[in-house]
């Protein structure tokens, strides 16, 4: 029997044609994942980073958003420990004022006169409280028939600007007159500006005279000055520029303008005192 090399030969080559074509089969399943791994990897590198963002940031279906909407977070206020302490302290100061006006209304209420008055001026200049002319007049009116000298001058006033009531000087006059007699200087003055003017009352230079000298015997600057002119003119009194010039220095040396003017023009003149430019200029 003759050895078959050929048939050897052919066998061998067709074994090794199948053992090559499983290898190439292998080489190619592997270099066909290799390829799809990088494939996905690379897939995986260029995906958008803000569609993950976007897809865990959606809104719930509950409320009513549309799905991909990014919520937007609105800024924190700048709150500082300055800014709460501030307004802290406005809080406690606005509550402090509520309180004093609410205890000042129920002691006026109550009938104390000191509050009645000081009520009627948080009234008439508008202080923490809807400015009231008319309230402020109840008020001082309340307070001025207990008494009480200050209620008395501010109801005088009033009726003397025609605030909260019709102008009326007889009445202005009434309450100037009641706090005149217990020595109150600023309604001396009033009362001889209201005879002087006849204002309220029939005009009397002799009557200005007499509350003007009382309110200038307190160091009333402005009453000083108009005794002194009362001197000058001699109105209510014998004219007597000695007197003039006594009752201008006083009132000047206290800083009335109008003084030392009428003081100058009569060293300027040379009348109750020897002429002097000196003086005038002074």
């Amino acid at each position: 029997m003759r050895f078959q090399e050929g048939n050897i030969f052919n066998d061998r080559n067709l074994a090794t044609k199948s053992s090559g074509m499983k290898k190439y089969v292998i080489a190619f399943a592997a270099a066909v994942a290799f390829v799809l791994g990088i494939l996905a990897f690379n897939f995986t590198l260029h995906q958008d980073p803000t569609e993950t963002r976007k897809v865990t940031s959606q809104p719930a279906a509950s409320e009513g958003k549309e799905a991909g909407v990014q919520k937007e977070i609105p800024p924190m206020e700048n709150v500082t420990p300055q800014k709460i302490n501030a307004r802290a302290m406005e809080e406690a100061a606005k509550k402090a004022a509520e309180q004093e006006l609410s205890e000042l209304r129920k002691k006026a209420e109550q009938g104390n006169a000191i509050a009645q008055n000081n009520l009627g001026s948080r009234y008439e200049h508008g202080r923490g409280i809807r400015q009231s002319d008319t309230e402020a007049i109840n008020w001082y009116r309340k307070a001025a028939e207990q008494g009480n000298a200050e209620a008395q001058v501010n109801l005088g006033d009033m009726y003397a600007a025609g605030r909260g009531v019709p102008q009326n000087d007889a009445e202005s006059f009434y309450w100037y007159r009641n706090l005149a007699d217990q020595g109150d200087v600023t309604s001396q003055y009033n009362l001889g500006y209201m005879y002087l003017t006849g204002r309220g009352v029939p005009q009397n230079d002799a009557e200005a005279v007499n509350w003007f000298r009382k309110a200038a015997d307190q160091g009333d600057a402005t009453a000083q000055n108009n005794l002194g002119y009362m001197y000058e003119t001699g109105r209510g009194v014998p004219r007597s520029d000695t007197e003039a010039v006594n009752w201008y220095r006083k009132a000047a040396e206290q800083g009335n303008a109008a003084a030392r003017q009428n003081l100058a023009n009569i060293y300027e003149t040379g009348r109750g005192v020897p002429q002097s430019d000196a003086g005038a200029a002074n």
